[in-house]
């Protein structure tokens, strides 16, 4: 996660950790007194599970979507480097060949300047 964050400020990257703890935190709380409220209205209803499990659950649940997210992440990102450095190995390629090709023309201007400088000379 680390190589993903560093084209972030530090600062900002402890700023969203923080703030995302905080959030995470309140929504547990939101949870456990709603669990509370609920524990008291359904009691005689169902058993009491505990709101624990089902905050364990949901913890779980997003746990699973952001592996699944970081994953996906990764993927593109060795996908995009994998492609920069084909692109830039085409792009050096073609640079060489163009410089190969401009050498060549210029020897060839070279050569018939010379040319035309031996006959002026001569004559």
């Amino acid at each position: 996660a680390g190589a993903e964050l560093s084209r972030f400020d530090a600062e900002f990257v402890s700023l969203a950790g923080e703030t995302f703890q905080r959030a995470q935190g309140a929504m547990v709380q939101i949870w456990l007194k709603q669990g509370d409220a609920r524990s008291g209205q359904m009691a005689s209803m169902q058993p009491n599970h505990g709101m624990a499990d089902d905050v364990a659950g949901d913890f779980k649940d997003l746990i699973k979507m952001q592996d699944k997210e970081l994953r996906s992440l990764r993927d593109e990102v060795r996908k995009l480097n994998d492609e920069n450095a084909h692109l830039r190995k085409i792009t050096t390629d073609e640079d060489k060949t163009l410089l190969l090709w401009r050498c060549e023309a210029l020897s060839k201007q070279s050569a018939a300047l010379q040319g035309e400088c031996d006959r002026l000379q001569a004559a």
